[in-house]
Protein backbone atom coordinates (compact mmCIF):
# COMPACT_ATOMS: atom_id res chain seq x y z
CA UNK A 1 0.00 0.00 0.00
CA UNK A 2 1.30 3.52 -0.96
CA UNK A 3 2.60 5.77 1.58
CA UNK A 4 -0.14 8.49 1.36
CA UNK A 5 -3.49 5.87 0.43
CA UNK A 6 -2.29 4.49 4.25
CA UNK A 7 -1.66 7.88 5.48
CA UNK A 8 -5.11 8.97 4.21
CA UNK A 9 -6.68 5.73 5.97
CA UNK A 10 -4.84 6.59 9.50
CA UNK A 11 -5.81 10.17 9.14
CA UNK A 12 -9.37 9.04 8.67
CA UNK A 13 -9.45 6.39 11.74
CA UNK A 14 -8.21 9.66 13.58
CA UNK A 15 -11.15 11.72 12.37
CA UNK A 16 -13.68 9.27 12.94
CA UNK A 17 -12.37 8.50 16.28
CA UNK A 18 -11.23 5.05 15.95
CA UNK A 19 -8.19 6.27 16.89
CA UNK A 20 -6.58 9.30 19.05
CA UNK A 21 -4.23 11.81 17.59
CA UNK A 22 -1.37 10.74 20.36
CA UNK A 23 -1.57 7.16 19.04
CA UNK A 24 0.35 8.10 15.82
CA UNK A 25 3.75 9.95 15.19
CA UNK A 26 3.01 12.74 13.13
CA UNK A 27 5.71 12.40 11.58
CA UNK A 28 4.99 9.19 9.77
CA UNK A 29 2.24 10.83 7.93
CA UNK A 30 2.79 11.74 4.67
CA UNK A 31 2.02 15.36 3.80
CA UNK A 32 -0.07 17.30 4.14
CA UNK A 33 -1.63 14.93 6.77
CA UNK A 34 1.39 15.29 9.53
CA UNK A 35 0.76 19.18 10.63
CA UNK A 36 -2.74 18.76 10.89
CA UNK A 37 -2.51 15.48 13.18
CA UNK A 38 0.10 17.99 15.24
CA UNK A 39 -3.02 20.43 15.29
CA UNK A 40 -5.42 18.00 16.76
CA UNK A 41 -2.90 16.95 19.18
CA UNK A 42 -3.00 20.58 20.87
CA UNK A 43 -6.38 20.60 20.43
CA UNK A 44 -7.60 21.73 17.82
CA UNK A 45 -10.83 21.01 16.33
CA UNK A 46 -11.50 19.55 13.12
CA UNK A 47 -12.99 22.71 11.32
CA UNK A 48 -9.73 24.67 11.83
CA UNK A 49 -7.69 22.04 9.41
CA UNK A 50 -9.29 23.02 6.56
CA UNK A 51 -7.43 25.81 6.15
CA UNK A 52 -4.08 24.16 6.83
CA UNK A 53 -4.86 20.98 4.28
CA UNK A 54 -7.89 22.49 2.53
CA UNK A 55 -11.13 20.63 1.55
CA UNK A 56 -10.29 18.08 -1.14
CA UNK A 57 -7.24 16.47 1.13
CA UNK A 58 -9.55 16.46 4.70
CA UNK A 59 -12.35 15.15 2.55
CA UNK A 60 -10.09 12.39 1.02
CA UNK A 61 -8.83 11.29 4.64
CA UNK A 62 -12.46 11.00 5.95
CA UNK A 63 -13.72 9.04 2.94
CA UNK A 64 -10.60 6.39 3.00
CA UNK A 65 -11.67 5.95 6.92
CA UNK A 66 -14.92 4.77 6.51
CA UNK A 67 -13.63 1.99 3.55
CA UNK A 68 -11.66 0.19 5.90
CA UNK A 69 -12.68 -3.61 7.34
CA UNK A 70 -12.98 -4.89 10.12
CA UNK A 71 -8.96 -4.87 10.80
CA UNK A 72 -7.93 -3.12 13.76
CA UNK A 73 -7.05 0.51 13.38
CA UNK A 74 -3.53 -0.54 15.36
CA UNK A 75 -2.77 -2.86 12.33
CA UNK A 76 -3.03 0.45 10.07
CA UNK A 77 -0.82 2.47 11.93
CA UNK A 78 1.77 -0.42 12.00
CA UNK A 79 1.52 -0.23 7.97
CA UNK A 80 1.72 3.35 8.61
CA UNK A 81 5.35 2.92 10.02
CA UNK A 82 6.16 0.64 7.53
CA UNK A 83 5.33 2.51 4.78
CA UNK A 84 6.98 5.75 6.24
CA UNK A 85 10.64 3.92 6.98
CA UNK A 86 10.24 2.54 2.92
CA UNK A 87 9.68 5.88 1.90
CA UNK A 88 12.08 8.11 3.64
CA UNK A 89 14.62 5.00 2.47
CA UNK A 90 13.66 5.80 -1.17
CA UNK A 91 14.28 9.52 -0.50
CA UNK A 92 17.85 8.74 0.34
CA UNK A 93 17.95 5.90 -2.57
CA UNK A 94 16.65 8.68 -5.19
CA UNK A 95 18.75 11.27 -3.98
CA UNK A 96 22.25 9.19 -3.80
CA UNK A 97 21.36 7.82 -7.18
CA UNK A 98 21.37 11.77 -8.45
CA UNK A 99 24.14 11.99 -7.41
CA UNK A 100 26.35 9.20 -8.99
CA UNK A 101 24.20 10.49 -12.20
CA UNK A 102 26.08 13.88 -11.49
CA UNK A 103 29.15 12.19 -11.96
CA UNK A 104 29.72 12.18 -7.54
CA UNK A 105 30.35 9.80 -4.99
CA UNK A 106 27.36 8.06 -3.63
CA UNK A 107 27.41 8.64 0.29
CA UNK A 108 27.45 5.03 1.54
CA UNK A 109 26.94 6.70 4.86
CA UNK A 110 23.84 7.63 4.60
CA UNK A 111 22.64 4.78 2.92
CA UNK A 112 23.64 2.50 5.35
CA UNK A 113 22.26 5.05 8.48
CA UNK A 114 18.82 5.06 6.32
CA UNK A 115 18.76 1.35 5.44
CA UNK A 116 19.74 0.86 9.14
CA UNK A 117 16.66 2.87 10.48
CA UNK A 118 14.03 1.40 8.13
CA UNK A 119 15.08 -2.03 9.65
CA UNK A 120 15.05 -0.92 12.72
CA UNK A 121 11.44 0.33 12.59
CA UNK A 122 10.16 -3.01 11.05
CA UNK A 123 11.39 -4.66 13.69
CA UNK A 124 11.08 -2.51 16.75
CA UNK A 125 9.06 -4.93 19.11
CA UNK A 126 8.83 -8.66 18.84
CA UNK A 127 6.36 -11.05 21.09
CA UNK A 128 8.44 -12.43 24.29
CA UNK A 129 7.08 -15.78 23.27
CA UNK A 130 9.67 -15.66 20.13
CA UNK A 131 12.67 -14.76 22.14
CA UNK A 132 14.89 -16.96 23.24
CA UNK A 133 16.75 -16.81 26.49
CA UNK A 134 20.31 -15.88 26.96
CA UNK A 135 22.19 -18.11 29.85
CA UNK A 136 25.31 -16.65 29.45
CA UNK A 137 25.75 -12.36 28.83
CA UNK A 138 28.91 -12.39 28.67
CA UNK A 139 31.81 -13.36 25.86
CA UNK A 140 34.84 -14.98 26.39
CA UNK A 141 38.03 -12.38 25.71
CA UNK A 142 40.56 -16.00 26.02
CA UNK A 143 42.50 -12.97 28.21
CA UNK A 144 42.71 -15.31 31.75
CA UNK A 145 42.91 -12.53 34.07
CA UNK A 146 39.64 -11.27 32.57
CA UNK A 147 37.30 -14.77 31.93
CA UNK A 148 38.83 -15.66 35.16
CA UNK A 149 37.51 -12.70 37.15
CA UNK A 150 34.31 -11.69 34.98
CA UNK A 151 33.80 -14.25 32.39
CA UNK A 152 35.02 -12.13 29.75
CA UNK A 153 33.32 -8.85 28.18
CA UNK A 154 29.51 -8.17 28.07
CA UNK A 155 27.73 -9.74 24.76
CA UNK A 156 26.17 -7.05 23.26
CA UNK A 157 27.99 -4.15 25.48
CA UNK A 158 30.08 -1.46 25.86
CA UNK A 159 33.18 -2.06 27.53
CA UNK A 160 35.38 1.01 28.75
CA UNK A 161 38.99 0.83 29.50
CA UNK A 162 40.28 4.18 31.29
CA UNK A 163 43.48 5.07 32.35
CA UNK A 164 46.01 7.91 32.29
CA UNK A 165 48.50 7.73 29.18
CA UNK A 166 51.02 5.42 28.97
CA UNK A 167 49.68 3.27 31.55
CA UNK A 168 48.87 -0.06 29.35
CA UNK A 169 45.33 0.82 27.72
CA UNK A 170 46.68 -0.24 24.31
CA UNK A 171 48.55 -2.99 25.57
CA UNK A 172 46.02 -4.16 27.42
CA UNK A 173 43.68 -4.21 24.55
CA UNK A 174 46.10 -5.89 22.28
CA UNK A 175 46.45 -8.59 25.14
CA UNK A 176 42.68 -9.66 24.22
CA UNK A 177 42.93 -9.02 20.95
CA UNK A 178 46.11 -11.60 20.61
CA UNK A 179 44.35 -14.03 22.98
CA UNK A 180 41.24 -13.97 20.98
CA UNK A 181 43.54 -14.48 17.67
CA UNK A 182 45.21 -17.75 19.78
CA UNK A 183 41.08 -19.32 19.36
CA UNK A 184 40.77 -18.03 15.76
CA UNK A 185 38.44 -15.23 16.85
CA UNK A 186 38.79 -12.02 14.44
CA UNK A 187 38.99 -8.54 15.93
CA UNK A 188 38.09 -5.48 14.18
CA UNK A 189 40.96 -2.51 15.54
CA UNK A 190 40.63 1.21 15.36
CA UNK A 191 43.99 2.73 15.83
CA UNK A 192 43.65 6.48 16.10
CA UNK A 193 46.29 7.49 18.89
CA UNK A 194 48.99 4.85 16.80
CA UNK A 195 49.55 3.89 13.43
CA UNK A 196 48.92 1.06 11.82
CA UNK A 197 52.66 0.20 11.85
CA UNK A 198 53.33 1.24 15.41
CA UNK A 199 50.71 -0.89 16.55
CA UNK A 200 52.36 -3.48 14.53
CA UNK A 201 55.20 -3.22 16.56
CA UNK A 202 53.80 -3.00 20.06
CA UNK A 203 52.24 -6.45 19.30
CA UNK A 204 55.36 -8.27 18.38
CA UNK A 205 56.73 -6.67 21.02
CA UNK A 206 54.22 -8.65 23.01
CA UNK A 207 54.95 -11.35 20.71
CA UNK A 208 58.45 -11.61 21.04
CA UNK A 209 59.21 -15.04 22.61
CA UNK A 210 57.20 -16.36 19.72
CA UNK A 211 58.23 -17.38 16.20
CA UNK A 212 57.67 -15.03 13.05
CA UNK A 213 55.67 -17.72 11.45
CA UNK A 214 53.17 -17.79 14.82
CA UNK A 215 52.77 -14.21 14.58
CA UNK A 216 52.05 -14.24 11.56
CA UNK A 217 49.43 -16.24 12.23
CA UNK A 218 48.07 -14.68 14.45
CA UNK A 219 47.82 -11.35 12.84
CA UNK A 220 45.31 -12.67 10.11
CA UNK A 221 42.66 -12.37 12.73
CA UNK A 222 43.44 -9.15 14.20
CA UNK A 223 42.28 -6.07 11.02
CA UNK A 224 43.15 -2.73 11.60
CA UNK A 225 42.32 0.73 10.45
CA UNK A 226 43.72 3.94 11.20
CA UNK A 227 41.81 6.26 9.45
CA UNK A 228 40.80 8.92 11.93
CA UNK A 229 36.30 8.63 11.57
CA UNK A 230 33.68 10.38 13.70
CA UNK A 231 31.22 7.77 15.65
CA UNK A 232 28.85 7.31 13.07
CA UNK A 233 31.66 6.56 10.65
CA UNK A 234 32.65 4.40 13.03
CA UNK A 235 29.66 2.66 13.62
CA UNK A 236 28.59 2.55 9.99
CA UNK A 237 32.08 0.80 8.88
CA UNK A 238 31.86 -1.50 11.93
CA UNK A 239 28.28 -2.90 11.17
CA UNK A 240 28.74 -3.39 7.47
CA UNK A 241 31.95 -5.66 8.26
CA UNK A 242 30.27 -7.10 11.01
CA UNK A 243 27.63 -8.07 8.43
CA UNK A 244 29.72 -9.59 6.00
CA UNK A 245 32.84 -11.32 8.40
CA UNK A 246 32.87 -12.90 11.36
CA UNK A 247 33.76 -10.20 13.78
CA UNK A 248 34.24 -11.09 17.57
CA UNK A 249 35.38 -8.14 19.29
CA UNK A 250 35.59 -4.34 18.36
CA UNK A 251 38.06 -2.45 19.73
CA UNK A 252 38.84 1.81 19.74
CA UNK A 253 41.58 3.56 20.69
CA UNK A 254 40.90 5.71 21.63
CA UNK A 255 37.80 7.86 22.46
CA UNK A 256 38.78 11.65 22.73
CA UNK A 257 40.12 10.76 18.65
CA UNK A 258 36.26 10.70 17.59
CA UNK A 259 35.74 14.19 18.63
CA UNK A 260 36.04 16.06 15.75
CA UNK A 261 35.42 19.40 17.96
CA UNK A 262 35.79 20.68 21.46
CA UNK A 263 34.65 18.27 24.14
CA UNK A 264 31.30 18.86 24.73
CA UNK A 265 28.70 17.62 26.52
CA UNK A 266 26.02 16.67 23.84
CA UNK A 267 29.39 15.18 21.14
CA UNK A 268 30.51 13.05 24.39
CA UNK A 269 27.07 11.57 24.82
CA UNK A 270 27.00 10.95 21.23
CA UNK A 271 30.02 9.06 20.75
CA UNK A 272 28.22 7.19 24.04
CA UNK A 273 25.51 6.66 22.35
CA UNK A 274 26.92 5.80 19.43
CA UNK A 275 29.38 3.26 20.75
CA UNK A 276 26.85 1.55 22.95
CA UNK A 277 24.24 1.22 20.22
CA UNK A 278 27.12 -0.52 17.58
CA UNK A 279 27.46 -3.25 20.32
CA UNK A 280 23.48 -4.06 21.05
CA UNK A 281 22.90 -3.72 17.13
CA UNK A 282 25.87 -6.47 16.13
CA UNK A 283 25.81 -7.99 19.67
CA UNK A 284 29.55 -7.90 19.29
CA UNK A 285 31.23 -6.77 22.20
CA UNK A 286 32.73 -3.19 22.01
CA UNK A 287 35.53 -2.66 23.70
CA UNK A 288 36.23 1.74 23.97
CA UNK A 289 39.53 3.04 25.52
CA UNK A 290 39.46 6.74 27.42
CA UNK A 291 41.56 9.04 29.13
CA UNK A 292 40.73 10.30 32.82
CA UNK A 293 40.89 13.92 33.28
CA UNK A 294 43.23 16.51 34.59
CA UNK A 295 42.16 15.70 38.33
CA UNK A 296 43.29 12.24 38.77
CA UNK A 297 46.86 13.40 37.16
CA UNK A 298 47.50 16.04 40.18
CA UNK A 299 45.54 14.04 42.71
CA UNK A 300 46.85 10.77 41.96
CA UNK A 301 45.47 7.79 44.26
CA UNK A 302 42.81 4.57 43.05
CA UNK A 303 41.04 6.10 39.97
CA UNK A 304 37.00 5.80 40.29
CA UNK A 305 34.80 6.13 37.90
CA UNK A 306 34.61 9.88 38.48
CA UNK A 307 37.80 10.06 37.23
CA UNK A 308 36.85 9.68 33.82
CA UNK A 309 36.13 12.40 30.97
CA UNK A 310 32.29 12.73 30.94
CA UNK A 311 32.22 10.18 33.82
CA UNK A 312 28.61 10.37 34.04
CA UNK A 313 28.18 9.37 30.43
CA UNK A 314 30.23 6.63 30.48
CA UNK A 315 28.89 5.12 33.80
CA UNK A 316 25.40 5.57 31.96
CA UNK A 317 26.30 3.74 28.73
CA UNK A 318 28.61 1.36 29.60
CA UNK A 319 27.98 -2.34 30.81
CA UNK A 320 31.61 -2.99 31.75
CA UNK A 321 34.14 -0.04 33.21
CA UNK A 322 37.61 -1.13 33.70
CA UNK A 323 40.17 1.39 35.04
CA UNK A 324 43.68 1.07 34.93
CA UNK A 325 46.02 1.31 38.05
CA UNK A 326 49.96 1.31 37.11
CA UNK A 327 51.14 4.21 39.26
CA UNK A 328 54.75 3.51 38.57
CA UNK A 329 54.80 3.51 34.90
CA UNK A 330 53.72 7.39 34.54
CA UNK A 331 55.80 10.33 35.52
CA UNK A 332 53.27 12.87 36.87
CA UNK A 333 50.82 10.96 38.96
CA UNK A 334 51.14 12.23 41.94
CA UNK A 335 51.68 10.03 45.22
CA UNK A 336 48.27 9.90 46.83
CA UNK A 337 48.72 11.87 50.59
CA UNK A 338 45.75 10.21 51.81
CA UNK A 339 46.81 6.62 51.48
CA UNK A 340 44.37 6.02 48.77
CA UNK A 341 46.32 3.65 47.12
CA UNK A 342 46.80 -0.39 46.42
CA UNK A 343 49.94 -1.94 47.71
CA UNK A 344 51.11 -3.79 44.63
CA UNK A 345 53.87 -6.29 44.82
CA UNK A 346 56.86 -5.40 42.41
CA UNK A 347 56.46 -5.71 39.14
CA UNK A 348 52.56 -5.71 38.86
CA UNK A 349 50.24 -3.67 38.02
CA UNK A 350 46.38 -3.56 38.69
CA UNK A 351 42.93 -3.48 36.25
CA UNK A 352 40.33 -2.42 38.44
CA UNK A 353 36.52 -3.49 37.78
CA UNK A 354 34.88 -0.10 38.62
CA UNK A 355 31.24 -1.04 37.41
CA UNK A 356 29.73 -4.52 35.79
CA UNK A 357 26.48 -4.20 34.96
CA UNK A 358 26.25 -8.43 35.03
CA UNK A 359 28.59 -8.94 38.16
CA UNK A 360 31.72 -10.60 39.10
CA UNK A 361 32.73 -13.97 39.88
CA UNK A 362 33.27 -13.53 43.32
CA UNK A 363 30.88 -11.98 45.99
CA UNK A 364 32.21 -8.46 45.74
CA UNK A 365 31.04 -6.22 43.02
CA UNK A 366 33.67 -4.45 42.53
CA UNK A 367 37.54 -5.01 42.71
CA UNK A 368 40.72 -5.29 41.33
CA UNK A 369 42.76 -7.84 39.34
CA UNK A 370 46.10 -7.91 39.88
CA UNK A 371 48.25 -8.67 37.02
CA UNK A 372 52.27 -8.78 36.95
CA UNK A 373 53.01 -6.13 34.37
CA UNK A 374 56.27 -5.39 32.31
CA UNK A 375 57.26 -2.07 30.91
CA UNK A 376 58.39 -3.91 27.56
CA UNK A 377 56.20 -6.97 27.45
CA UNK A 378 53.64 -5.59 29.37
CA UNK A 379 51.25 -7.39 30.92
CA UNK A 380 50.94 -10.98 32.02
CA UNK A 381 49.17 -14.08 31.13
CA UNK A 382 48.13 -14.92 34.85
CA UNK A 383 46.14 -13.24 37.67
CA UNK A 384 48.21 -12.91 40.60
CA UNK A 385 45.01 -11.78 42.60
CA UNK A 386 41.57 -10.09 43.62
CA UNK A 387 41.51 -7.65 45.53
CA UNK A 388 38.03 -6.58 46.87
CA UNK A 389 37.93 -2.54 47.07
CA UNK A 390 35.71 -2.46 49.71
CA UNK A 391 38.45 -3.54 51.84
CA UNK A 392 40.85 -1.84 50.48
Amino acid sequence: MKWLDITEICMGLVLSEKLTPEQINPEFLAPPYGSALKMLQKGSNISDLYDVIGIAALDAAQQAGTIVSDKSPFDFVTLLEKAYSRAELAKVLKYQVKRLDDGEDADLLALEQAMERNVSLEHRYILMSDIDPEENVWIPTYYEPLDRSLGGVPKGGLTIIAAPPGVGKTSLALKIAIAAARQKKKTLFYTFEMTKGQLKKRTIDILRDMTSSEIEDFQHYIEVCSDIMDPYQVKAEATRKAAIEDISYIMIDFADLMLAVAEEEAQVALLYRTMATLAQSTEIPVILLSQLNRSYVEKGGIPRIHNIRWSGLAEAMAALILLIYNPRQVYGVKPSSTGDELHLPQGAGAVIVGKSRFGTKYEDPVGAIYLPWDGELAWGDKMLQWQPLSVV
